[in-house]
């Protein structure tokens, strides 16, 4: 109540009342039931729209990631957090502690999955221990908003399977109908109503096993894993590691 509705109410209640009656009825028009909703001076230049989550991240996804980057790149609090992150969620590394039953199976197996997640036998391009590939998904999944991890059934290293990590800019654009009738298309990702993504579209740039991939959509049950190295997949050859 400002001083001139107290002026007014001690002048004449009635007015006084109307007044404010009609003060609060222009509230909830401009909408503060809520406070968030409301239309005043300090929301004037907040414009919200409520759209579907596709449409509403579809235009503003390339933004966001290249800011994010960007503070990856120049600054000091933003690797602080990432940091933070690296350091609570997968710290040392992840330890595989087998419970069969049989203390020698249990060794043999901690074993070959000791042997597995070194670099020559986890990754494709055999950059990256196992340890080295989490903590870029948690570096990516914050920076990013996610990352692609392909499971590649080779003829070399210890066990026929290694992991690739694509980028999720790797996603096509061009992708906007489904591979198969009845399932969707959103964002690159083929999926139906029941089981989830069923595939993927990837740029034809992109390298699967050192071999190209087609621009079109990745055939059913392709395995991918969509989570989110400290540095993009991409980075090696582009410029100094950010420091992260």
């Amino acid at each position: 109540m400002t001083w001139l509705d107290r002026i007014i109410e001690t002048i004449s209640p009635r007015a006084a009342y109307m007044r404010e009656g009609w003060r609060q009825q222009l509230g909830l028009i401009r909408g503060s039931g809520y406070d968030a909703a409301d239309g005043g001076r300090l929301n004037k230049n907040w414009r919200a729209t409520n759209e579907a989550a596709d449409i509403t991240d579809r235009y503003s996804r390339d933004t966001l990631r290249a800011r994010a980057r960007d503070l990856e790149r120049n600054s000091d609090i933003a690797n602080g957090v990432l940091k933070a992150f690296k350091r609570n969620v997968v710290g040392n590394g992840f330890t595989l502690q087998a419970k069969t039953g049989d203390d020698d199976l249990d060794d043999q197996i901690e074993t070959l999955w000791r042997r597995w997640t070194r670099r020559t036998n986890c990754d494709v391009t055999q950059q990256q221990s196992f340890n080295e590939l989490l903590r870029m998904a948690v570096v990516r999944k914050k920076a990013d908003g996610g990352i692609l991890f392909k499971k590649c059934y080779t003829s070399g290293g210890l066990l026929p399977f290694k992991l690739q990590a694509l980028e999720v800019d790797e996603l096509s654009r061009s992708v906007a109908s489904p591979r198969y009738k009845g399932d969707r298309a959103i964002a690159a990702l083929s999926t139906t109503s029941t089981t989830g993504p069923l595939g993927t579209g990837l740029n034809s740039t992109t390298l699967t096993a050192g071999k190209r991939t087609s621009p079109s959509s990745t055939p059913p049950k392709t395995s991918f894993s969509i989570t989110a190295r400290a540095a993009p997949p991409s980075f090696e050859r582009s410029v100094t590691s950010p420091r992260v």
